[in-house]
């Protein structure tokens, strides 16, 4: 079984299953320490080769030194079973155990800390590789340094085992120098001999079992066996000597079957060997002196086992590393197969190149078929790619790029091309740099080649499906600016009409008729207010100027705009006073106001209405704030979409159409004013504007070109005595506005052409009413009398450069003309010309 990696606390934890292994230990020490005492020691007190030793350290390495009271009790109980002195036996465990343990010691210290002292033997895994000893002994240096641990832990117990037995009067002083030396020599060999045999033989070789393995292993193994006693015990009745013949099976056994045969064929050479040696026959027998030639047989273990040993880790060392490369190759070629890439090898000097089977299956060639020069490949590259690749292959040869790196197409055998991804990179250079060996790969990239192509096939497709749509869109909006602007003069004059019909004296129904005509008006100019704002914002792509402006005067001229419908519903439209200025477009920002009121007062049917300024952060926010119908949490993203309405599913154009709410998301992002809304049903709405604030300049108080800024007065209770002059053509339109004029008291001159306006321009009147067509003659005219320009009202479109006319614009309104922001607008500005200073 392979072993398990043993932490340090294990390796210092006792268990009570430990017991029996530190019994079984113990006793196994005993016993092999009283067969080399009784077969192999010659009767003498010291061996020239003492396997327990090996034992000991060995089971060190495997258990962990929490398994030295096994060693000491072993070496007590076996001489105390010889009769030795309690004393000297304690003596003799002390060093055993003592030499086991420095043994140990240094082995464990050449691991890393916190690592396992034992690796599952055999074959290592990576972070084995990487640890300096490896108890497997799966390298040479890991068998040297057990050799040298042993060596040293050795001359320990050499010295408390010779001290010993000279302080019980076992040696003479004279002999305690060789003794020491015998000591250390049965010691040292024994641990070359045993402890490399149980630690590789801790897990068996798996593949002897194999037929052939067995024939060849038993046949190595009983040649072996055979020399061996002829040359040690002279089987044969006289000894063959050379016994460096047992080199050749040893080395045998290293190259064929590994550490596992070399170390039998060793341990099976040491018993022959000793066993000779003791009896005076064969290689290590007695001389013409008589004298044992043990000294000659422990250098010659020492020599084999060096030789064995060495030779067995290098060929496993080897191995692993063959076995770790092929490994490496295998998964690389796993993943290239696997992603399906191509493999290719060019030799650069001979124009060789290698192919992989994937290639080959990949370009439809055979596995044997002849592609395998660099010619034949280059040939089938398509002959617009080819300058490009071997550009790209020249500048990496050069070092202009990292690496090799090519898109092109390569004809396949049957004629048909594929797109392919080349990589490549340089393994081999001469020592001027120049390149030797090229790899690289091949990956089939033609799906994704179709389907670049489609999507940008799709992406011009696309393109012009948006610029169509953008044409359209830019149609409509064009149609509706047409549409709205000619349906302007109409209702323009219908306003007008119903207005002047206003002054007349009416029946009780003709009342009602006529309150019913105004509600109607009303709704299709909200309507085509709304239709040609759309559209102007989808026709202009300037971006309007900013400025630093008052907020409390925009607010109330807002505020006063809407205050009349708030009143007709019962509705409380309130204004918190404000002294913050922020930074906007006054004319656009009214605008987007404007609906937000708008639209609080067509949806609140009781309750109050709130403008309020507030601080957020480092902005302002105005906010509207209803107590209306509010909205659910799912309609808040659709709110601003154009022609979307809460609470209006029968499409009540009295209720508008919808585009309010899209007007302010169009002029919030136009200005890169944020909008923000909270809103719950049933409970009312919160919206609000988010502008930068701004430093105060200049005074407050400049008047709008869009309207008045108080309440507006009901018909009949004013009269101006002013002087107008209307120049806005002969049409039926402006003969009602010139009714409507006299009916609130006004003195009016009609000017039907432009002649006729600049003779009545001499007349000096207070106020001048012209259409966009007429304000440059009524404003040439003007500086041509030399007269002060009156107070100047446009009907209709501004000009593209009024600043070029010298003429000012004290009013501006739209068509359809509302006559109730007329007769504000009128009254405002009367009142401010007659204002002294």
């Amino acid at each position: 079984m392979p072993a398990q990696k043993m932490t340090a606390a294990e390796m210092t934890t006792y268990r009570w299953t430990d017991l029996p292994r530190l019994a079984v230990l113990a006793a196994l020490y005993a016993l092999l320490a009283n067969l080399m005492v009784s077969h192999f020691s010659g009767h003498a007190l010291i061996s020239y080769v003492w396997p327990p030793s090996g034992l000991a350290l060995a089971a060190l390495l495997i258990g962990g030194r929490k398994y030295w009271p096994a060693i000491f009790v072993g070496v007590f109980a076996h001489n105390f079973i010889a009769d030795r002195s309690i004393g000297l036996a304690f003596s003799l465990a002390l060093g055993s155990t003592l030499e086991a343990l420095i043994g140990f010691w240094l082995l464990s210290g050449m691991l890393p800390k916190g690592r396992a002292v034992f690796f599952s033997p055999g074959k290592p895994n990576a972070a084995s590789l990487a640890e300096r000893f490896d108890p497997a002994l799966s390298r040479p240096r890991d068998y040297l340094q057990l050799v040298g641990a042993g060596a040293i832990g050795s001359t320990v117990g050499a010295l408390i085992g010779s001290g010993a037995f000279l302080q019980a009067g076992f040696l003479a002083p004279s002999a305690f120098a060789h003794s020491l030396l015998a000591w250390w020599m049965g010691d040292a060999l024994g641990i070359m001999l045993t402890a490399p045999l149980i630690l590789v033989w801790r897990q068996a070789p798996r593949d002897w079992l194999k037929r052939e393995r067995m024939i060849e292993i038993t046949i190595c193994l009983l040649l072996a066996f055979v020399f061996g006693q002829a040359i040690f015990l002279v089987w044969f009745g006289h000894s063959i000597g050379r016994g460096y013949w047992m080199l050749l099976f040893v080395a045998w056994g290293a190259v064929r079957f590994g550490r596992h045969g070399a170390l039998l064929i060793l341990g099976m050479v040491a018993v022959q060997g000793l066993l000779g040696a003791l009896q005076g026959i064969g290689y290590f027998g007695r001389t013409d002196t008589g004298q044992t030639l043990l000294d000659n047989y422990w250098f010659y273990m020492v020599v084999l086992n060096l030789v064995g040993m060495l030779l067995a880790t290098i060929i496993n060392q080897r191995g692993l590393a063959e076995q770790a490369l092929r490994a490496a190759e295998e998964r690389w070629s796993f993943a290239l197969e696997g992603a399906g890439d191509g493999v290719w090898d060019w030799n650069i000097r001979t124009g060789e190149v290698t192919f992989s089977k994937r290639w080959r299956e990949m370009f439809g060639f055979a596995q044997d078929e002849a592609v395998d020069q660099i010619e034949l490949w280059r040939n089938r590259v398509h002959p617009e790619d080819l300058q490009r690749a071997l550009a790209d292959e020249q500048a990496y040869f050069e070092g202009k790029t990292a690496s090799y790196v090519n898109e092109h197409r390569v004809q396949c055998r049957d004629g048909s091309w594929k797109w392919i991804l080349e990589r490549g990179m340089v393994v081999s250079r001469s020592p001027d740099g120049t390149p030797l060996r090229m790899i690289g790969t091949q990956t089939d990239i033609t799906m994704h080649k179709k389907a670049e192509e489609a999507l940008q096939l799709a992406a011009i497709e696309l393109r012009q499906r948006k610029e169509e749509a953008e044409r359209t869109s830019l149609a409509k909006s064009r149609f509706l600016a047409a549409a709205s602007h000619d349906l302007r003069q109409p209702l323009h004059a219908l306003s007008l009409f119903a207005a002047e019909f206003e002054q007349q004296p009416t029946s009780p129904a003709q009342n009602r008729l006529l309150r019913q005509i105004s509600s109607a008006i009303d709704a299709m100019n909200v309507q085509l207010d709304s239709l040609l704002d759309i559209s102007r914002l989808d026709l202009d792509d300037a971006a309007p100027c900013r400025a630093a402006l008052a907020l409390a005067p925009l607010l109330e001229r807002v505020v006063a705009m809407h205050q009349r419908s708030a009143d007709a519903k019962g509705l409380r439209l309130r204004l918190l006073p404000t002294a913050a200025w922020a930074e906007s477009h006054a004319p656009l920002l009214e605008r987007m106001l404007g609906n937000l009121i708008a639209n609080a007062v067509r949806y609140t049917r009781q309750g109050s209405i709130v403008i309020a300024v507030r601080r957020n952060a480092d902005d302002w926010r105005i906010e509207v704030r209803d107590s209306g119908i509010g909205i659910d949490t799912g309609q808040l993203s659709l709110i601003f979409q154009e022609f979307y309405q809460v609470g209006n599913p029968e499409r009540d154009a009295g209720k508008g159409l919808g585009l309010g709410l899209a007007i302010v998301a169009r002029l919030g992002q136009l200005l890169n004013h944020r909008i923000v809304v909270r809103s719950a049903s049933g409970r009312g709405s919160v919206f609000g504007i988010v502008l930068p604030r701004a430093a105060p300049v200049g005074e407050i108080g400049e008047i709008s070109q869009h309207g008045a800024a108080r309440a507006l007065p009901c018909a009949g209770e004013f009269n101006f005595h002013a002087g107008v002059l209307v120049g806005c053509g002969s049409d039926a339109a402006s003969v009602s506005l010139c009714n409507l004029l006299e009916g609130w008291g006004c003195r009016v001159t009609h000017a039907a052409d432009d002649s006729a306006l600049r003779i009545a321009l001499a007349s000096q009147p207070d106020v001048l009413i012209c259409d966009e067509h007429s304000y440059a003659v009524a404003a040439a005219g003007a500086n041509a009398n030399r007269m002060s320009t009156p107070i100047l009202i446009l009907l209709g479109n501004p000009p593209n450069q009024p600043g070029q006319t010298g003429a000012k614009i004290h009013g501006h309104l739209t068509r359809p003309l509302q006559p109730a922001r007329l007769r504000a607008l009128l009254q405002h500005l009367l009142e401010e010309s007659r204002r002294p200073g």
